[in-house]
């Protein structure tokens, strides 16, 4: 009984972690009145309630979590290192609140990759996702004044959320999980395979097309490292002389890829936006602006970004300035560091482990990996992508101590391994 309320509670987290209850809380707002839930009444109580909920949880499995804690240490300076910005932010208070915000939807993670099994992770990704994209299709079609944009985004559906691409990268990640689902009925996943796809199409979200491509691409080629691994480095050499071939035959002709993308040459506002982002990096390069304490609309340095973006900007649209502008080159480090250590440790867990569950690390970290280009997606506070990279780290944690408990306990052939004995 109580784990079927925590699988409930796993499911309500994690949709608040995809902002899916935003516009039942708050009405339609803004990208940056949902950056700041604690400017309204609703937003705060329920970060407030659902953060009380969870360390409930974490109380009654301390132990567990203490564990994980302990040996997911690549993400502890990162974090810490968010927190400690605070006495450099040009909002220290903003910073302080935010980062301790950050602490607490990273050990939500943490509980949720411990308490359960990678199958019933799954489960309640895949549950959680079908009825978040059902919901938002409702609202498109029911009361498009609220689920379907307008103005430069008309026609495009945004559903239960504040934007396209939100949406977008929400039906992205939910294929890959429904990729990996296999519910009793199997009817049910082939359904909310298309069901997804017909969503991303509706939202006409190029970003969440392109990525989803680089995934259906990038997925079967896991199986080279367990069946040709020697082909695996020249594939990969290949794949990245063709990305940056093909980048710069881009660049060069943005004209043509703007067209391709049915976007313009700017893809919408975004290039004008890096620029003016990495000029405001140059000032303060090494430490950055504090987390979270950059877009303050038009206050402090983002003023300058948004006169000379002529958009009220809520974040970079790059994951990689977007934490260069919060932590500086210093916090920029420490998380491509944790970064490549978990790529690795995926990398790790695929060819140990058995099943068809073993690629979902890899593959999550080739989520992360694309949709920061353009997006942002990997530390935030009260985000569902946060929340998924520290169940990644703790699942791995929790079944490398598995298999090494299962070692001890049935020791391996070469144990019992001596010198040969030879007779005269």
């Amino acid at each position: 009984m109580l784990k079927t309320f925590e699988k409930l509670f796993a499911m309500a987290m994690l949709a608040y972690g995809c902002n899916a209850f935003g516009l039942l809380l708050v009405g339609p707002i803004s990208d940056v009145q949902r950056l700041a839930p604690e400017g309204n009444t609703a937003g705060l109580a329920a970060q407030i309630g659902f953060h009380a909920v969870a360390w409930l949880f974490y109380i009654l499995h301390a132990k567990k979590l203490t564990f994980v804690i302990v040996r997911t240490h690549w993400w502890t300076p990162i974090l810490l290192f968010a927190v400690c910005s605070t006495a450099w932010s040009q909002d220290p208070i903003l910073t302080f609140k935010r980062s301790l915000i950050l602490i607490g939807t990273f050990l939500f993670g943490l509980y949720f990759g411990s308490r359960f099994e990678l199958k019933e992770q799954i489960q309640i990704l895949a549950w959680m996702f079908l009825l978040v994209l059902m919901a938002s299709a409702a609202v498109a079609i029911a009361a498009p004044n609220l689920g379907v944009g307008s103005g430069g985004h008309l026609g495009n559906w945004r559903g239960l959320f504040t934007q396209k691409n939100v949406l977008a990268r929400v039906a992205v990640l939910a294929t890959l999980v429904f990729f990996f689902w296999r519910p009793s009925y199997r009817p049910l996943r082939y359904f909310a395979l298309v069901f997804a796809i017909m969503v991303l199409a509706m939202t006409r979200s190029a970003t969440g097309l392109a990525v989803l491509i680089c995934l259906l691409i990038v997925t079967p080629l896991f199986r080279l490292v367990r069946t040709q691994a020697k082909l695996l480095v020249p594939t990969a050499m290949l794949l990245l002389t063709a990305g940056a071939a093909l980048s710069i035959v881009l660049v060069t002709n943005s004209g043509v890829a703007s067209a391709l993308l049915g976007r313009d040459s700017t893809l919408t506002g975004r290039t004008t936006l890096w620029h003016e982002c990495l000029v405001s990096i140059i000032k303060r390069p090494i430490l950055g602006y504090g987390f979270d304490a950059f877009w303050r609309g038009m206050v402090g340095e983002s003023a300058r970004v948004n006169l000379a973006a002529h958009w009220l900007v809520p974040t970079a649209h790059n994951g990689i300035l977007q934490l260069w502008l919060d932590l500086g080159a210093m916090g920029l480090a420490l998380f491509v560091l944790a970064y490549a250590v978990y790529v690795r440790k995926s990398l790790r867990f695929y060819l140990v482990n058995e099943g068809y569950l073993r690629a979902w690390p890899l593959a999550y970290m080739a989520f992360l990996f694309f949709y920061n280009f353009t997006e942002v997606t990997e530390l935030d506070q009260n985000n569902i992508f946060t929340m998924l990279v520290a169940a990644l780290a703790a699942t791995i944690t929790v079944r490398a101590f598995e298999m090494e408990t299962d070692e001890d306990k049935y020791p391996s052939t070469r144990d019992f391994e001596t010198q040969p004995i030879y007779l005269s």
